[in-house]
C-alpha cells in the first residue's frame, strides 16, 4: 500500500471522526441547555420536570464512548505513518490535508470538552452528577489522545516534504 493512499485513508478516517464529533455539538448544546435549567429547578427549590435528562445523559455518554474507541485508533495510525514517511512529491498535498483535518478534529474535540465541563459545573449539586463525571472521564480521556496528533501529523508532512530526511 503505498504512503499517499494511507495518508488518504487515516484523513478519511479523522474526517469522519471530526464530523460526528461535531454532529455530537449539538446535543452537548441540549445538555448544557437542560442542565442549566436542571440547576435552576435546584436553586430555586422547585421540583425536577425533566424527567429524560438522565437517560440522555447517558445516551450522549455512550456516543461518546464509541467516538472515543475511533479516537484511539488515529495516534496508531499516526505513529505508524510518522515511522515510514519518507519523502514523496505526490502526497505532500495528501498530508497537508491530513494536518488540516487532525487540527479539525482536535478543535472538535475540545469544543465538546467545554460544553460538557460548563454542564457539569451546572448540575454539581443534582442527582446526575455522578452521569455527568463519567461525560467528563470520556472527553478527557479523547483529550489525551488528541493532544500529541498535531505533532505526528507535523512530523509526517516535514518527513514527506523534505528530499534530505
Amino acid at each position: 500500500m503505498s504512503q499517499q493512499h494511507l495518508i488518504k485513508l487515516v484523513q478519511e478516517k479523522a474526517s469522519a471522526i471530526a464530523d460526528r464529533a461535531r454532529a455530537s455539538q449539538s446535543r452537548a448544546d441540549d445538555i448544557l441547555f437542560r442542565s442549566q435549567q436542571v440547576a435552576n429547578a435546584l436553586k430555586n427549590g422547585f421540583p425536577l420536570r425533566d424527567r429524560g435528562f438522565g437517560d440522555d445523559l447517558q445516551v450522549f455518554r455512550k456516543i461518546l464512548k464509541t467516538l472515543a474507541a475511533d479516537v484511539v485508533e488515529i495516534p496508531n495510525f499516526m505513529a505508524r505513518l510518522e515511522r515510514t514517511a519518507r519523502y514523496e512529491e505526490d502526497a505532500i498535498k495528501a498530508a497537508q490535508a491530513l494536518f488540516r483535518d487532525i487540527s479539525v478534529l482536535q478543535r472538535e474535540i475540545r469544543g465538546l470538552q467545554e460544553k460538557a465541563l460548563m454542564a457539569h459545573q451546572n448540575i454539581r449539586n443534582s442527582p446526575f452528577f455522578t452521569d455527568s463525571i463519567y461525560l467528563m472521564l470520556e472527553i478527557e480521556k479523547m483529550i489525551e489522545k488528541t493532544d500529541l496528533l498535531p505533532a505526528y501529523a507535523n512530523k509526517i508532512l516535514i518527513a514527506i516534504s523534505s528530499p534530505s530526511s
